[in-house]
């Protein structure tokens, strides 16, 4: 029994709404930091929000190369299944 294909656009999906979420709690940090201007508002910063655009940048590459390499995967594994028809 073949596997179903995993919809890949669910991950392009997904990562472009982390993308768009991460963009507007950026906007939401800037204007918080305009009232929050003190030792405690750095430290908060520093400790607790500089990795996160990193790590999403990851996630993001990650998350895209996955989808990439399972489309390739389900490419190959149809046209494999296709020769295989022809075949006999």
């Amino acid at each position: 029994m073949p596997l179903e294909p995993l919809n890949v656009a669910v991950l392009r999906d997904a990562q472009q709404r982390l993308a768009r979420e991460f963009q507007d709690f950026a906007r939401q940090w800037q204007d918080t930091k305009q009232h929050w201007q003190d030792d405690r508002g750095r430290q908060f910063e520093t400790a607790h929000l500089s990795g996160v655009a990193p790590s999403l940048s990851r996630l993001a590459a990650n998350l895209n190369h996955f989808a990439t390499e399972i489309a390739k995967a389900q490419r190959e594994l149809s046209d494999e299944e296709t020769s295989r028809r022809q075949i006999f």
